[in-house]
């Protein structure tokens, strides 16, 4: 399904990319607390001690020229850290926290990170230190709480979010490197995944809903209601796409983006998502915004 919210060229950031080879401007931002930004290059398990004290931690690695950046996961921040079960739960962030965790959800939170890497989206960040062996160790929380003390936004205000990630629960952006959360029900009008909307690494418009512990926007308060438009009468036949399977083993299908609504199959007959099928309209609820059909075989 094509999205239809539109995608904007992202305004240039206040915050400098570092993309020098130089040891000197490391230690120069380090003395300054200047906050730099990069797009990391790699995920890695990264060995802390020896013999029974070692330990193992996740970092984000940058390459600054010959000069090599580790960013622990501790100190990446939301989306990444705490593993995220909600929009707003946020965790210590510290190493005995992470390495309380399960196996499993390291594992799960190194998934995360791959996908944050390749949204391609510069990460901000403070230099913690930097050593004459060409080693910086890097941090996005303290760049992030930095930036929302500068960063004045305010209720009503347009802005433009590039996404980092888009789990079920919402949208995890970007707003000159401060963190913007859209909401699942402020992504699009309807029953919509977040990543069928917004895609990560792109940019998109956003209003400011809510400014506080954690900024907030809606990027379905700058599009037009479909369900407003939309002429679909009972008893009608309209293409659709397969969305996936409810629990009641009837498909979620969309009619038109921010449109979507349930269907039975026929006996024996099964589908597969992003797949056309025609639907028979039974009912429409537009106050509820639903609607009820039947595939044709």
């Amino acid at each position: 399904m094509i999205s239809p919210i539109q995608s904007v060229r992202a305004s240039k950031s206040p915050v400098r990319t570092l993309v020098e080879d130089q040891l000197p401007v490391l230690r120069g931002a380090f003395v300054a607390k200047r906050i730099l930004q990069a797009v990391p290059v790699a995920v890695e398990v990264v060995k802390y001690g020896e013999g029974d004290d070692a330990v193992e931690l996740l970092s984000f690695v940058f390459q600054f020229g010959r000069v090599r950046g580790l960013m622990p996961v501790h100190e990446v921040g939301a989306p990444i850290w705490p593993l995220y079960e909600g929009a707003r739960q946020f965790g210590p962030g510290d190493v005995a926290s992470f390495l309380a965790l399960s196996r499993k959800k390291r594992n799960q939170i190194k998934r995360y990170m791959v996908n944050l890497m390749r949204a391609n989206v510069p990460l901000p960040f403070e230099i913690v230190s930097v050593d004459n062996d060409y080693e910086a160790v890097v941090s996005r929380v303290r760049a992030l709480k930095r930036l929302s003390e500068e960063i004045k936004l305010s209720e009503g205000q347009e802005i433009e979010v590039t996404v980092l990630a888009a789990p079920a629960h919402g949208a995890w952006c970007s707003h000159k490197g401060l963190l913007v959360f859209v909401p699942r029900d402020e992504v699009y009008y309807g029953d919509v995944a977040p990543r069928e909307m917004l895609q990560p690494g792109e940019t998109y418009l956003a209003k400011v809903i809510e400014v506080g512990d954690l900024v907030c926007a809606s990027t379905k308060a700058l599009e037009a209601d479909p369900w407003e438009t939309m002429m679909i009468g009972e008893g009608s036949v309209r293409r659709a796409v397969i969305l996936g399977r409810t629990s009641d083993g009837a498909y979620r299908v969309s009619f038109h983006p921010g449109v979507t609504g349930k269907a039975t199959a026929p006996p024996l007959l099964s589908f597969h998502n992003n797949q056309e099928v025609m639907v028979k309209v039974l009912r429409v609820n537009r106050e509820k915004r639903f609607i009820l059909g039947h595939i044709d075989g």
